[in-house]
């Protein structure tokens, strides 16, 4: 807000000062045309003869203008040209002052192709990164296990972001962190790529809300990734506090607890996220695996149907209902689940 506040500052003072050239240059031009229309007069008046004055007289009287009572014919002539310059110095103005309007209206049509420029410039400057993951349970029929997985949420808008601040060489050091934490993430350098936006939640921390979020959202999850629940957790805790209504936070925190086996708080986290997220699918996914791991089958084959109906393709769910069917021994459903 601030920089645009800037910009729009600048835009000001330049049409300020283009239109302060303008005015100063018409009031030269102004004296320029008074300056010559008057040096006539002045060379007219040291020695005019009586045929002027004669002539001057009956012009007038053509014209049927009022004669004018002067003390010698000279100082007539003079008064005459000198009404003549008065008007042609008053039309003359109307002229600059037109010109002026004229020249305005270039100005307003010049500012705001300049207001579009540096307003293409700004976004091209501040291109908002995408965001890095979300969370995907998976259930596994063995012992009812689980398997939590973190992926791209836009897989083309993370390469997209990366080419688009490797081309720019204005490119901040914070945007080029980030492009950074997606090429390590990307090549599956999990570790580094954890660091990395632990430093940048650390910088943005304070100044930039939205930034902290995302990192730290980002170390939450990829600890997910890593199956480590009680880093995962503390991160995403510090997530939550930065952005409380969040639903994927709590479908994120529900995965942690699932890991560490705390169901009870997993599935409280879950209801949360529903509640804030109707229709997200992820999140009845989540809690249909913490009710298959408390035995609630039948629960958790109505939060499968419920994945499955917001989102059809939606792999890990079918895979999840497979599971609890399977669970259930009932194995020609869940083959067609895992089909």
């Amino acid at each position: 807000m601030c920089r645009k506040i800037g910009i729009m500052a600048i835009v000001l003072m330049l049409g300020a000062s283009f239109a302060g050239e303008l005015m100063v240059l018409s009031a030269q031009k102004t004296e320029q045309t008074s300056d010559a229309q008057t040096e006539p007069v002045q060379k007219a008046l040291p020695g005019q003869g009586t045929e002027q004055t004669t002539n001057t007289q009956t012009e007038r009287a053509q014209n049927k203008l009022p004669a004018k009572t002067t003390p010698n014919s000279a100082g007539g002539e003079n008064n005459s040209q000198i009404d003549t310059t008065k008007q042609n110095n008053s039309t003359s103005r109307r002229i600059n002052y037109l010109n002026i309007c004229l020249s305005l209206g270039g100005i307003g049509g010049f500012l705001y192709g300049l207001a579009a420029f540096l307003k293409f410039i700004w976004k091209a400057r501040s291109k908002v990164p995408p965001e890095l993951t979300t969370i995907e349970v998976v259930s596994k029929p063995e012992n009812a296990s689980i398997e939590v997985v973190s992926r791209p949420e836009n897989a083309s808008e993370v390469a997209e972001y990366i080419k688009a601040i490797e081309r720019n060489p204005k490119a901040t050091l914070v945007e080029k962190a980030i492009a950074e934490a997606f090429v390590l993430q990307r090549s599956e350098k999990i570790e580094k790529a954890i660091e990395k936006w632990r430093s940048i939640a650390n910088i943005a921390e304070g100044h930039d809300k939205a930034l902290a979020f995302r990192a730290w959202a980002s170390v939450g999850f990829l600890y997910i990734n890593e199956g480590i629940g009680k880093e995962a957790l503390a991160a995403l805790d510090k997530a939550l506090n930065l952005k409380p209504d969040s639903a994927e936070i709590y479908n994120g925190r529900g995965a942690a607890k699932l890991m560490l086996k705390n169901y009870h708080n997993a599935l409280a986290d879950c209801d949360e996220a529903i509640r804030l997220k109707p229709d997200y699918a992820e999140a009845y996914n989540t809690r249909a695996v913490v009710k298959q791991d408390l035995e609630r089958y039948q629960d958790a084959l109505v939060d499968c149907d419920e994945a499955i109906r917001l989102k059809p393709d939606f792999t890990r769910a079918y895979n999840t209902r497979g599971t609890v069917k399977l669970l259930l021994k009932n194995y020609q459903d869940a083959i067609a689940d895992f089909d």
